[in-house]
């Protein structure tokens, strides 16, 4: 089975940090054409990346807008002259309970976390259709299976984001597209490495919480967004697929029994 992306074009969206750029450096060492995105703000740290890469578009963008999916597509198609498929990992929250979130954070969250994924589907599905092929990855988290506090429209954004997948995987296997999910767990991106900073014992409790006893590294999600844009997953449709060291596989006593003994 091929391993390769050599020579084809993706969308990577949120790549300007964490696990956007892991993915998308990983990507472009593999020899896939990109075309990358950030939201206003983060256009330096785009830039920055573009640089690593010749075949590298970076596009600032503001993916709460239902515009951007077709300038994005649009700029795909212009620059290389195909699309071979997207990986949906930007995101937005606002957090907060159902009685403390705005309306206009959740509908920011949702937005750009579910809406933005969904049209840069309807935008890049005529492409892939036209060549009877193409994979599409959307990142979802741990957090579309269990909650923690104060998550509300994240949770309900990444849970949205599984009953999407399974729906374009139905609806556009027949025509040769792919569609699946990656899940990942605690990873050390810059966000969790500031949630770590704020108390040692947070690091301690994570680890022991993860069967494996560490949190993973943005590059070990990349590498399966890498296999799951190859042919060698061809036949795999519709999937999710943890990537969390085992977390969602123990049961929560589990965690709790080894807190309790740990302290």
């Amino acid at each position: 089975m091929n391993l390769s992306i050599d020579g084809r074009v993706y969308i990577v969206t949120g790549a300007s940090r964490g696990i956007g750029r892991a993915i998308a450096t990983h990507l472009a060492g593999e020899g896939a054409k990109l075309v990358v995105t950030a939201g206003p703000g983060d256009d330096t740290l785009l830039a920055d990346l573009a640089k690593t890469a010749p075949d590298l578009e970076p596009v600032v963008v503001d993916l709460s807008d239902p515009a951007a999916a077709w300038v994005l597509v649009d700029r795909a198609i212009a620059r290389f002259g195909r699309l071979d498929g997207l990986v949906n990992n930007a995101f937005a929250e606002e957090r907060g309970t159902v009685g403390e979130v705005s309306l206009s954070g959740w509908d920011l969250t949702l937005r750009v976390s579910l809406t933005a994924p969904m049209l840069l589907a309807k935008a890049a599905l005529p492409h892939m259709r036209r060549v009877g092929q193409g994979a599409i990855v959307n990142i979802a988290s741990q957090r579309a299976f269990s909650s923690g506090h104060g998550a509300v429209a994240y949770e309900s954004a990444k849970g949205g984001m599984l009953a999407l997948t399974r729906s374009l995987a139905v609806d556009y296997g027949p025509h040769g597209v792919r569609t699946n999910t990656l899940s990942p767990g605690f990873v050390l991106s810059e966000r969790a490495l500031e949630w770590v900073k704020g108390d040692p014992r947070r690091t301690a409790a994570m680890n022991i919480c993860i069967p494996l006893g560490r949190p993973g590294q943005p590059v070990e999600i990349a590498a399966v967004v890498a296999f799951l844009l190859s042919d060698a997953a061809s036949f795999i449709n519709g999937a999710v697929i943890p990537v969390d060291g085992g977390a969602l596989a123990g049961l929560p006593e589990n965690a709790a029994l080894a807190l309790a003994e740990a302290t």
